[in-house]
């Protein structure tokens, strides 16, 4: 067979020539490029020659892409060998961009070093960009765009969404607004590794390919979220609901207590207004029992007495300690109430008070009993408003000299005023 290229048979000469010799697979169109001189192809020649010179690994330029940069136009045949490299047109990714990837073979003589040894042949492999970026994310990770690119003016780009890959085209696809958080790399060769005397390095200096991550506005939705704004705001509402129930609570209870605090102010107004102070402290402190003592009426110490003594009777009821006669009669504030309405509870079955009454002997007093003379007779000739204003101006006059003179107003009916002091 003979060797030729796009002009046709190659021109005999010392070489080098590097024609196709065999394919895997084998296919229809490529079968018919077997001789076919590589170093005749433009998008070929210049990795097969570095890879004859370097005896190194070399990622040559994509073949289906052309480059942005002047280049020397490829015959009309070239095309046709694409097609033929491309393997299986009927793939969905057919059309997507390949590079070849040179890797020699090397006869070392058995004494020799690496000086000595001699490219015999070159295994030239087409690789499709797209199966580095297939299966490498997770199923759940959100959308990358992936740009390669390399010093050959050439630049193609990829969305990868979790395991599946996408083509976007020639060029730099990528939203430019996500440009500060683009990690980028170099396909080198990786120098963790250790080397092998048998290991053929990557040659990174000829057409050297960048790879560039760019997020989208798909992962940036993903990770955008107002959840924390919403809980934020939730615990806030919580908060001040709580606070308002709270306040609402304390507002409530506050007047609550100023209604008691007035009633029970009224309440002791009329028992003062009604009762000398020395009576008044011997019904609110009456021991059960209704017998007042002299130390209630002379010296305010009733409580303490009350106290002591209900202690002893409660050592004398059958040795049970905690027990009086005081847990089973009412309070000082019922006995009170049944005092002033002379309520049946607070009387025997013979119609007599259950408690002894408050009644003390002072020598030296004076009783008050005034009557205005014919007062009957006067106001059954008067009208009411005239009987009151009479009635109102003595009583006042009354009053204000018997709080001067420390007198004790006990009662007015009618047109009597009954008063006592000593």
């Amino acid at each position: 067979d003979v060797i030729f290229n796009f002009s046709g048979p190659a021109k005999e000469s010392s070489g080098p020539y590097a024609p196709v010799w065999q394919t895997y697979p084998v296919t229809e169109h490529l079968s018919d490029w077997v001789n076919m001189d590589i170093l005749g192809a433009n998008h070929l020649n210049g990795g097969f020659r570095r890879t004859l010179q370097s005896q190194s690994v070399v990622l040559e330029q994509m073949v289906n892409i052309e480059p942005s940069s002047a280049h020397e136009p490829d015959p009309a045949q070239w095309p046709l060998l694409v097609d033929a490299l491309r393997g299986d047109p009927d793939e969905s990714f057919a059309q997507e961009p390949f590079s070849p990837i040179y890797y020699p073979l090397l006869r070392t003589p058995l004494h020799g070093g690496k000086e000595s040894r001699v490219v015999v042949s070159v295994l030239m492999s087409m690789v499709y960009w797209r199966f580095f970026f297939e299966n490498v994310l997770q199923p759940s990770a959100k959308e990358l765009m992936v740009v390669v690119h390399n010093e050959c003016s050439q630049a193609f780009s990829y969305k990868v969404d979790g395991k599946e890959v996408k083509f976007l085209g020639q060029g730099d696809h990528h939203n430019h607004h996500f440009n500060d958080m683009a990690k980028s790399f170099k396909l080198s060769k990786d120098d963790s590794t250790a080397p092998s005397a048998n290991m053929l390095n990557l040659d990174h200096d000829y057409c050297p390919y960048y790879v560039t991550v760019y997020p989208t506005s798909e992962m940036q939705k993903s990770y955008i979220t107002f959840a924390p704004v919403l809980d934020i705001f939730i615990v806030v509402f919580v908060f001040g609901l709580s606070c308002a129930i709270f306040f609402t609570y304390d507002l409530l209870v506050e007047r609550r207590q100023k209604v008691v605090m007035d009633q029970a102010m009224q309440s002791n107004a009329i028992v003062s207004s009604l009762f000398p102070e020395a009576v008044r402290d011997r019904l609110f402190n009456a021991d059960g029992n209704g017998e007042n003592t002299d130390g209630e009426a002379r010296g305010g110490r009733g409580s303490l007495t009350n106290s002591n003594r209900n202690s002893d009777d409660a050592e004398d009821n059958n040795g049970m300690s905690g027990f009086s006669p005081m847990m089973f009669e009412p309070a000082a504030k019922t006995r009170l109430k049944s005092f002033l309405t002379d309520d049946a509870n607070g009387t025997n079955p013979n119609g007599a008070p259950n408690h002894k009454p408050i009644a003390d002997l002072f020598p030296n007093c004076t009783v008050l009993f005034a009557d205005i003379s014919g007062f009957t007779a006067w106001s059954s000739l008067r009208d009411p408003a005239q009987v009151f204003t009479l009635l109102e101006n003595i009583y006042s006059s009354f009053d204000q000299i018997a709080r001067k003179r420390n007198v004790f107003k006990v009662e007015t009916v009618g047109d009597s005023y009954v008063a006592v002091t000593g």
